[in-house]
């Protein structure tokens, strides 16, 4: 897992889609449990993941990756919990910012192998504590999150606001021993360079409702 070039990640509930995803060539899968899943949905999410991970077989679940809610959420206890029985290969954790939040997790599911979620000026600030973290296998670098979370950052056109943080993981997980951070997504995909057209995740609705707000809208 910390060699994984690509990971795909799959909303927790849409079983439907698991297999197909496994069919691919993404080095890792990961079954979201966090932003892709509406907090009313969770419970089936977590539902859907169980059912497959109680048949799968022990090469899938080995390219297996959940992403769960943050550790002060109140969805957390449940993850873990689904963490504890799937037997997936790691998790990933949501809006990881310190150490102590990495150490909550493995207590709640020892040895588990943690792919910490770094995207907020508070995770960049502390990310080398938390790569240092018993248990941190690589860091992961969710720029559309970071880039919402310091509100006027702008990377709709260009990715340069990101290359400070960028370097911050890449140097925290050079002192850990870490392999090289995950990188995060390209919203830019009308660029023949990135892709085709322009991908709508959470944190682009977020900021664009944040838009409209200050404009009265």
């Amino acid at each position: 897992m910390t060699l994984a070039r690509t990971y795909l990640f799959v909303p927790g509930n849409r079983p439907e889609r698991f297999a197909k995803a496994l069919a691919s060539s993404a080095d890792a899968v990961v079954l979201d449990l966090e932003d892709a899943v509406a907090a009313d949905a969770k419970a089936c999410a977590r539902n859907a993941v169980a059912d497959w991970a109680a048949h799968a077989s022990a090469a899938d679940l080995g390219r297996a990756v959940l992403r769960i809610n943050h550790a002060g959420s109140a969805e957390f206890d449940e993850d873990c919990r689904l963490l504890r029985e799937a037997g997936v290969a790691g998790a990933m954790l949501a809006k990881a910012e310190t150490a102590q939040q990495v150490r909550q997790l493995r207590t709640a599911v020892p040895g588990i192998s943690v792919l910490a979620l770094i995207e907020s000026a508070r995770g960049v600030a502390n990310a080398t504590a938390v790569a240092a973290a018993p248990g941190v296998s690589r860091l992961v670098f969710r720029t559309l999150d970071y880039a919402l979370d310091l509100d006027h950052l702008d990377i709709s056109e260009r990715s340069d606001p990101l290359l400070h943080a960028a370097a911050c993981l890449a140097l925290a997980s050079r002192l850990a021993d870490l392999p090289a951070p995950v990188a995060g997504v390209t919203p830019q995909i009308d660029d023949q360079a990135r892709l085709d057209g322009q991908m709508v995740d959470r944190p682009v609705v977020l900021r664009a409702q944040r838009l409209l707000q200050r404009a009265g809208a």
